[in-house]
Protein backbone atom coordinates (compact mmCIF):
# COMPACT_ATOMS: atom_id res chain seq x y z
CA UNK A 1 0.00 0.00 0.00
CA UNK A 2 1.10 3.13 -1.20
CA UNK A 3 2.56 5.59 1.82
CA UNK A 4 0.26 8.63 3.31
CA UNK A 5 2.16 12.02 2.61
CA UNK A 6 3.01 13.85 5.95
CA UNK A 7 1.22 17.53 6.01
CA UNK A 8 2.96 19.86 7.39
CA UNK A 9 0.91 23.29 8.03
CA UNK A 10 2.38 26.43 8.17
CA UNK A 11 0.42 29.35 10.58
CA UNK A 12 0.54 32.11 12.61
CA UNK A 13 -0.95 33.99 15.07
CA UNK A 14 -0.41 37.42 13.62
CA UNK A 15 0.03 38.82 9.79
CA UNK A 16 2.49 40.09 7.96
CA UNK A 17 5.61 37.84 9.43
CA UNK A 18 6.47 36.07 6.26
CA UNK A 19 4.40 33.20 6.51
CA UNK A 20 3.91 32.72 2.95
CA UNK A 21 7.71 33.46 1.80
CA UNK A 22 8.53 30.44 4.28
CA UNK A 23 5.44 28.01 2.96
CA UNK A 24 7.37 28.56 -0.35
CA UNK A 25 10.69 27.74 1.01
CA UNK A 26 9.01 24.79 2.81
CA UNK A 27 8.49 23.61 -0.41
CA UNK A 28 11.27 24.39 -2.30
CA UNK A 29 13.22 22.49 0.13
CA UNK A 30 10.95 19.42 0.20
CA UNK A 31 10.56 19.34 -3.71
CA UNK A 32 14.44 19.03 -3.92
CA UNK A 33 13.82 15.39 -3.31
CA UNK A 34 10.37 14.37 -3.05
CA UNK A 35 6.90 14.63 -4.69
CA UNK A 36 5.75 17.94 -2.97
CA UNK A 37 2.19 19.67 -3.09
CA UNK A 38 1.69 23.13 -1.83
CA UNK A 39 -1.86 24.16 -1.08
CA UNK A 40 -2.84 27.59 -0.65
CA UNK A 41 -5.43 27.71 2.25
CA UNK A 42 -5.01 31.20 3.38
CA UNK A 43 -9.12 31.59 1.88
CA UNK A 44 -9.29 35.21 2.25
CA UNK A 45 -5.21 36.90 2.00
CA UNK A 46 -4.05 34.09 0.26
CA UNK A 47 -1.62 35.38 -2.66
CA UNK A 48 0.71 32.12 -3.68
CA UNK A 49 -0.69 32.34 -6.94
CA UNK A 50 0.04 36.01 -7.80
CA UNK A 51 3.85 35.19 -6.61
CA UNK A 52 4.28 32.14 -8.16
CA UNK A 53 2.85 33.92 -11.48
CA UNK A 54 -0.09 31.18 -11.82
CA UNK A 55 -3.59 32.19 -13.07
CA UNK A 56 -5.74 29.62 -12.26
CA UNK A 57 -8.67 28.44 -13.48
CA UNK A 58 -9.63 25.97 -10.87
CA UNK A 59 -8.88 26.08 -7.41
CA UNK A 60 -9.52 24.41 -3.83
CA UNK A 61 -12.93 25.93 -3.95
CA UNK A 62 -13.83 23.77 -7.47
CA UNK A 63 -12.09 20.52 -5.60
CA UNK A 64 -14.48 20.87 -2.94
CA UNK A 65 -17.53 21.46 -4.66
CA UNK A 66 -17.61 18.93 -7.09
CA UNK A 67 -16.52 16.39 -4.26
CA UNK A 68 -19.73 17.71 -2.85
CA UNK A 69 -21.89 17.45 -5.39
CA UNK A 70 -20.13 14.10 -6.84
CA UNK A 71 -18.72 15.88 -9.63
CA UNK A 72 -15.08 14.98 -8.38
CA UNK A 73 -12.93 13.37 -11.15
CA UNK A 74 -8.98 12.59 -10.78
CA UNK A 75 -8.29 13.89 -14.17
CA UNK A 76 -9.51 16.95 -13.76
CA UNK A 77 -6.72 20.11 -13.44
CA UNK A 78 -7.06 20.95 -10.08
CA UNK A 79 -3.24 21.16 -9.40
CA UNK A 80 -0.97 23.41 -11.16
CA UNK A 81 2.81 22.61 -12.11
CA UNK A 82 5.22 24.82 -10.31
CA UNK A 83 8.83 22.86 -11.52
CA UNK A 84 9.64 19.00 -11.33
CA UNK A 85 8.16 17.38 -7.72
CA UNK A 86 6.07 20.70 -7.40
CA UNK A 87 2.53 21.45 -8.03
CA UNK A 88 0.52 23.80 -6.42
CA UNK A 89 -3.45 24.16 -5.29
CA UNK A 90 -4.38 28.32 -5.38
CA UNK A 91 -7.22 29.64 -2.64
CA UNK A 92 -10.27 31.29 -4.51
CA UNK A 93 -9.61 34.15 -6.26
CA UNK A 94 -12.88 35.39 -5.77
CA UNK A 95 -13.34 35.69 -1.90
CA UNK A 96 -16.67 35.28 -1.59
CA UNK A 97 -16.23 31.41 -2.29
CA UNK A 98 -13.97 31.07 0.78
CA UNK A 99 -16.94 30.86 2.83
CA UNK A 100 -18.04 28.42 0.82
CA UNK A 101 -15.70 25.68 1.27
CA UNK A 102 -17.12 23.12 3.46
CA UNK A 103 -14.62 21.53 6.00
CA UNK A 104 -16.00 17.67 5.56
CA UNK A 105 -15.27 17.98 1.74
CA UNK A 106 -12.07 19.70 2.30
CA UNK A 107 -11.07 16.68 4.75
CA UNK A 108 -12.33 14.25 1.97
CA UNK A 109 -9.79 15.99 -0.76
CA UNK A 110 -7.11 16.14 1.83
CA UNK A 111 -7.90 12.44 2.28
CA UNK A 112 -7.76 11.69 -1.69
CA UNK A 113 -4.37 13.96 -2.13
CA UNK A 114 -2.47 12.19 1.00
CA UNK A 115 -1.54 9.26 -1.88
CA UNK A 116 -0.56 11.48 -4.63
CA UNK A 117 2.28 13.06 -3.15
CA UNK A 118 4.95 12.36 -0.58
CA UNK A 119 4.66 15.74 1.19
CA UNK A 120 1.67 18.44 1.62
CA UNK A 121 2.94 22.10 3.00
CA UNK A 122 -0.20 23.93 3.32
CA UNK A 123 0.10 27.37 4.18
CA UNK A 124 -2.71 28.73 6.02
CA UNK A 125 -4.21 31.77 7.76
CA UNK A 126 -4.04 33.77 11.56
CA UNK A 127 -7.21 32.17 12.58
CA UNK A 128 -8.06 28.86 14.91
CA UNK A 129 -11.12 28.73 12.37
CA UNK A 130 -12.70 24.93 12.69
CA UNK A 131 -11.12 24.89 8.86
CA UNK A 132 -7.86 25.16 10.86
CA UNK A 133 -8.47 22.74 13.40
CA UNK A 134 -8.91 20.40 10.94
CA UNK A 135 -5.88 20.75 9.21
CA UNK A 136 -4.15 20.51 12.32
CA UNK A 137 -5.31 17.53 13.24
CA UNK A 138 -4.48 16.09 9.64
CA UNK A 139 -0.74 17.52 10.33
CA UNK A 140 2.43 15.79 10.84
CA UNK A 141 3.70 19.09 11.75
CA UNK A 142 2.33 22.44 12.50
CA UNK A 143 4.87 25.22 12.28
CA UNK A 144 3.95 28.62 13.70
CA UNK A 145 5.29 31.70 12.50
CA UNK A 146 6.70 34.24 14.84
CA UNK A 147 7.88 37.75 14.43
CA UNK A 148 9.97 39.52 17.49
CA UNK A 149 7.72 42.24 18.17
CA UNK A 150 5.86 42.40 21.33
CA UNK A 151 2.30 42.11 19.88
CA UNK A 152 3.74 39.18 17.92
CA UNK A 153 5.38 37.40 21.02
CA UNK A 154 2.57 37.93 23.09
CA UNK A 155 -0.55 36.09 20.57
CA UNK A 156 1.88 33.41 19.81
CA UNK A 157 2.15 33.02 23.54
CA UNK A 158 -1.16 32.53 23.89
CA UNK A 159 -1.14 29.85 20.75
CA UNK A 160 1.39 28.06 22.24
CA UNK A 161 -0.36 27.55 25.58
CA UNK A 162 -4.13 26.89 23.99
CA UNK A 163 -1.98 24.59 22.01
CA UNK A 164 -0.18 22.71 25.33
CA UNK A 165 -4.17 22.67 26.93
CA UNK A 166 -5.26 20.53 23.71
CA UNK A 167 -2.03 18.32 24.05
CA UNK A 168 -0.76 19.33 20.71
CA UNK A 169 2.26 18.05 20.78
CA UNK A 170 3.48 18.64 17.27
CA UNK A 171 3.88 22.48 17.29
CA UNK A 172 7.12 23.71 15.74
CA UNK A 173 7.54 27.80 16.81
CA UNK A 174 10.17 29.03 13.94
CA UNK A 175 11.11 32.49 14.78
CA UNK A 176 11.29 34.37 11.22
CA UNK A 177 13.57 37.46 11.13
CA UNK A 178 13.97 37.12 7.52
CA UNK A 179 10.37 39.17 6.86
CA UNK A 180 12.16 42.36 7.24
CA UNK A 181 15.95 44.13 6.91
CA UNK A 182 16.16 46.01 10.60
CA UNK A 183 17.86 45.64 13.61
CA UNK A 184 16.13 43.03 16.23
CA UNK A 185 13.87 44.38 18.76
CA UNK A 186 15.00 41.33 21.11
CA UNK A 187 17.31 38.36 21.46
CA UNK A 188 16.91 35.10 21.59
CA UNK A 189 16.95 34.46 25.48
CA UNK A 190 13.95 37.24 25.90
CA UNK A 191 12.00 35.65 23.20
CA UNK A 192 12.46 32.35 25.24
CA UNK A 193 11.70 34.20 28.04
CA UNK A 194 8.02 35.07 26.32
CA UNK A 195 6.66 32.43 24.62
CA UNK A 196 8.60 29.31 26.47
CA UNK A 197 9.18 27.64 23.53
CA UNK A 198 11.27 27.99 20.30
CA UNK A 199 12.33 25.22 18.18
CA UNK A 200 14.21 26.87 15.02
CA UNK A 201 14.80 30.60 13.88
CA UNK A 202 15.41 32.13 10.20
CA UNK A 203 18.31 35.35 9.63
CA UNK A 204 17.49 38.14 9.04
CA UNK A 205 20.21 37.36 6.30
CA UNK A 206 17.37 35.95 4.09
CA UNK A 207 15.57 38.80 4.04
CA UNK A 208 14.71 39.55 0.51
CA UNK A 209 15.22 43.03 -0.94
CA UNK A 210 14.04 42.94 -4.36
CA UNK A 211 10.45 40.53 -3.13
CA UNK A 212 8.32 42.43 -5.38
CA UNK A 213 10.57 42.24 -8.66
CA UNK A 214 11.47 38.70 -8.21
CA UNK A 215 7.56 37.90 -7.84
CA UNK A 216 7.09 40.00 -11.02
CA UNK A 217 9.63 38.25 -12.91
CA UNK A 218 7.66 34.82 -11.38
CA UNK A 219 11.24 33.69 -9.84
CA UNK A 220 10.46 33.84 -6.28
CA UNK A 221 10.59 30.43 -5.79
CA UNK A 222 14.11 29.72 -7.27
CA UNK A 223 15.55 30.72 -3.36
CA UNK A 224 18.47 28.75 -4.44
CA UNK A 225 19.45 31.10 -6.62
CA UNK A 226 17.59 34.53 -4.85
CA UNK A 227 20.34 33.62 -2.31
CA UNK A 228 24.69 33.93 -2.29
CA UNK A 229 26.96 34.79 -0.06
CA UNK A 230 26.34 34.38 3.38
CA UNK A 231 22.53 33.94 2.59
CA UNK A 232 23.27 30.96 1.06
CA UNK A 233 24.89 29.46 3.70
CA UNK A 234 22.19 30.42 6.15
CA UNK A 235 19.82 28.75 3.51
CA UNK A 236 21.17 25.39 2.98
CA UNK A 237 21.19 25.74 7.31
CA UNK A 238 17.61 26.35 6.98
CA UNK A 239 17.06 23.70 4.51
CA UNK A 240 19.26 21.22 6.46
CA UNK A 241 16.58 22.28 9.54
CA UNK A 242 13.43 22.06 7.55
CA UNK A 243 15.10 18.13 6.23
CA UNK A 244 15.32 17.01 9.92
CA UNK A 245 12.10 18.18 11.09
CA UNK A 246 9.93 16.14 8.69
CA UNK A 247 12.31 13.16 8.56
CA UNK A 248 12.28 12.81 12.59
CA UNK A 249 9.42 10.22 12.66
CA UNK A 250 7.17 8.24 10.39
CA UNK A 251 3.64 9.68 9.73
CA UNK A 252 1.01 6.98 11.18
Amino acid sequence: MKNKAKIITVTSMKGGVGKTTVSMMIADILSKNKSTLLIDLDLYGGNLAFALGIKPKKTIYNMCDDLRNKKYESSTPYTYYVRDNLSFIPAPIDMRLSSKIDVKALSQVLDLLMYSYEYIVIDTNNTLSPLNMLLFDKSMKIIDIVGDDAYNLEINKSFISITKNMKVDNVVVLLNKSYRDIKDNYDIYDIKTVIKKLDYSISNKLFINNYNELVMDEKIINFNEIFTGEAKKEYETFSNNIRSLVEEEDYE
